[in-house]
């Protein structure tokens, strides 16, 4: 069920990403593969490159205080 039109996508016939939730960075490929390999390191699964950047953001968090 459509929830809001205009995040449907017609040719596809689904919903969208809502844009109002959501931003997207542009890394160079060096940056990147660094950020796979940590990644890697901090968990025993695969991690999306946004979930990796979530628990990377909080642990600096946790060590600054905040």
């Amino acid at each position: 069920q459509v929830r809001s039109w205009s995040n449907y996508d017609y040719r596809r016939g689904s919903i969208m990403t809502d844009f109002t939730k959501y931003r997207n960075i542009s890394l160079d490929h060096d940056t990147y593969t660094k950020l796979e390999r940590l990644s890697k390191k901090l968990a025993p699964y695969k991690l999306s490159m946004s979930k990796t950047l979530l628990i990377l953001i909080e642990k600096l968090k946790k060590k600054k205080g905040r």
